[in-house]
């Protein structure tokens, strides 16, 4: 059996490309083998096309097919159903964030979340302030898709070419306004820059040299590595 790791895989409900997630999952960028895998609700049904066994199992599964209720909800085996967090459908946090507070809960301090973008805007945009919600209990978080993967950083950060996801780089501010942004080693250098939500200065940057190295004075960033 498995052991808990730092580092997790969280497997939600939106869009998943199963290639991207059977390499992921075989350590494909730099991520860890097999990791601890947390399924929640419709995300368990890709896991389960690609018999990948979750070790934690979360949602209210009102969107999840019946047969993956059967499997772990209702399933006859007693260790199964201990894998299971099962959530009222009238809840205040999502099943996401849900799988997200559970993994700080078991010690983890760094998580990518597969299946956090997709067609349901909504879900999308709470699933990028949930990287908030990690760094607040302590979890480096990414969310990773066919053309993306998104992170939240402060203070200090080095994008390397080795480990570059795509060819841009943008930089958005969660924060009202990010101050002392210094950007060295981008197409776009800055000096004591300050971006105020709703700006888009920051879209659209590209590597120049081996590393990037971003300082933040003041406030909270998403660090976007994309590609068409």
């Amino acid at each position: 059996m498995k052991t808990e790791s730092k580092y997790c895989l969280i497997v939600t409900g939106g869009s998943v490309d199963q290639n991207l997630l059977a390499t992921v999952y075989e350590g494909a960028y730099g991520y860890p083998v097999h990791p601890y895998v947390i399924g929640v609700d419709k995300g368990l049904e890709i896991l389960e096309q690609l018999d990948i066994e979750p070790d934690l199992i979360i949602g209210d599964f009102d969107s999840a097919n019946d047969g993956i209720r059967a499997k772990y909800v209702t399933s006859p085996d007693a260790v199964v159903r201990e894998k299971c967090v099962v959530l009222n459908p009238e809840k205040d946090f999502t099943d996401t964030h849900v799988a997200v507070l559970e993994a700080a809960k078991r010690g983890f301090t760094r998580a990518l979340l597969l299946g956090a973008t997709g067609t349901r805007l909504d879900h999308t945009l709470g699933n990028l302030g949930l990287l908030y919600t990690c760094c607040q209990e302590g979890i480096h978080a990414e969310i990773l898709d066919l053309h993306n993967r998104i992170s939240l950083i402060q203070k200090e950060k080095i994008v390397r070419a080795e480990n570059l996801y795509g060819s841009y780089i943008s930089l958005l501010p969660f924060s009202e306004c990010v101050k002392g942004i210094t950007l060295k080693g981008f197409k776009y250098n800055a000096n004591d820059l300050s971006i105020r939500k709703g700006e888009t200065i920051g879209l659209s940057n590209e590597l120049r040299e081996e590393e990037g190295h971003i300082t933040i004075g003041d406030g909270y960033l998403f660090l976007m590595e994309t590609k068409d």
